[in-house]
């Protein structure tokens, strides 16, 4: 009975330790693992063959260099230590005086051009007999708001710049020309909000408002 209990016992060690044998733990996740396991294409895939230790360190190393890479191209193409984006480079500008002529009003038109309607006027602003251009048409009206401007780049002097206004009617064949007037630079001491007095024959037909001073434009 004695010898049989102890057969016994020694089968049972030996079975534990065959199982002991047979099942190994994997040095990456730990857990149990068989010899015919340890050579599984799915297990070798995802341990590594047993070392889960060496993947994810490939990993990192891995992508530690694509973000050192990433770090450099940001120092390569920022002027700033601290990383952020460097302001763009701005060109500086280049500044040029011209004279602004300025239309501000149409007021009192006594003359009629049509028989039995208003008048569509606008002025032709001339500089030094030079045309700088004309305002829209205002419909049937002998008074009205205009707030328009021309501008003039020259090399003369602007004391030596002298405006010519020409006040028409807008028809449909030929303009019909109500009045002139004259502003000469060199002999007003002030520009803004001028009265220039139109004439036709000798005789006042309206007048128009006007401003002339200078403006800074960018040169581009």
């Amino acid at each position: 009975m004695g010898n049989s209990n102890s057969k016994d016992k020694d089968a049972a060690s030996h079975a534990a330790n065959e199982g002991e044998d047979k099942t190994s733990v994997c040095e990456g996740c730990l857990g149990p693992l068989d010899q015919g396991t340890k050579e599984d294409g799915d297990h070798e895939e995802i341990c590594a063959n047993g070392d889960l230790a060496t993947t994810p360190l490939l990993k990192t190393h891995t992508l530690a260099v694509e973000q050192d890479g990433l770090m450099d191209n940001v120092e390569q193409n920022s002027e700033s230590p601290t990383g952020e984006e460097a302001p763009a480079k701005t060109t500086e500008k280049l500044m040029e005086a011209v004279m602004r002529v300025t239309i501000h009003t149409i007021e009192g038109i006594t003359r009629d051009t049509d028989v039995g309607t208003d008048p569509d006027p606008f002025v032709e602003i001339y500089a030094n007999r030079i045309l700088l251009g004309a305002t829209r048409p205002k419909k049937d009206s002998n008074t009205c708001e205009v707030d328009e401007s021309f501008f003039i780049k020259t090399k003369t002097d602007p004391q030596n710049i002298k405006l010519r206004f020409s006040l028409k009617d807008k028809d449909h064949m030929d303009d019909d020309v109500i009045g002139h007037g004259y502003f000469d630079l060199g002999e007003e001491d002030t520009t803004n909000d001028q009265i220039v007095h139109l004439k036709w024959k000798g005789k006042e037909v309206g007048v128009i408002k006007i401003s002339v001073d200078f403006q800074n434009v960018v040169i581009v």
